[in-house]
């Protein structure tokens, strides 16, 4: 193709041609950029809210779970308070067998014991002795004989186990505290005749 236009206003045309094209391009990508700003601006926003609403629910969710660990913890403390005060309790009183062997000890003569039964309270330990007495003054007498033994809170048997002359079945209930144990069985004319 020929060219008949003077070399310098070619140059001109073409320079004038790039420069429209330049402006154009510099106008449509501002206004894409304006359209994408105008588009994209609410959800920059929402997406903000969201993100502090998130946040803020996290941390929500931590201070319940802090809560919920502090909850558990306590409560695991209260329990092992209370497993402890039980443990300490239960050894502040003294052995069942030691106990029972110083109230068999205490036996007088004419009475039998078929059954012992031991159980700890909180402070206090209880000792159920169930048998037979020859008679009724002898089942009178070992009951003051235990009241004697030191430790011994007091000894409870039922009237109605009074109510035979001979061969009088009995169940009485030995109270001891853990801070005065039952000791040192009564003299020697006490020592059983025998279960």
């Amino acid at each position: 193709m020929v060219n008949l236009l003077p070399e310098r206003a070619l140059k001109h045309a073409q320079k004038e041609y790039r420069l429209r094209l330049a402006a154009v391009s510099a106008f449509a990508v501002s206004v894409a950029l304006v359209l994408a700003a105008a588009l994209l601006l609410p959800t920059y926003f929402i997406m903000r809210v969201a993100q502090t609403d998130i946040i803020s629910q996290m941390s929500l969710a931590d201070k319940s779970l802090v809560q919920q660990d502090l909850a558990a913890a306590a409560q695991n403390v209260q329990t092992s308070a209370l497993l402890l005060a039980a443990v300490r309790n239960q050894t502040a009183l003294p052995r069942p067998s030691s106990v029972v062997q110083v109230l068999l000890a205490s036996r007088t003569q004419g009475i039998t014991i078929h059954s012992v039964d031991y159980v700890l309270n909180k402070k206090m330990g209880s000792v159920g002795l169930v048998g037979i007495a020859g008679t009724r003054e002898e089942l009178l007498h070992f009951k003051d004989v235990l009241l004697r033994v030191p430790g011994v809170k007091s000894v409870d048997l039922p009237v109605q186990s009074l109510a035979e002359a001979l061969n009088v079945s009995f169940s009485l209930t030995v109270l001891y505290s853990a801070s005065s144990t039952p000791s040192s069985p009564r003299a020697a004319s006490s020592v059983p005749t025998g279960v």
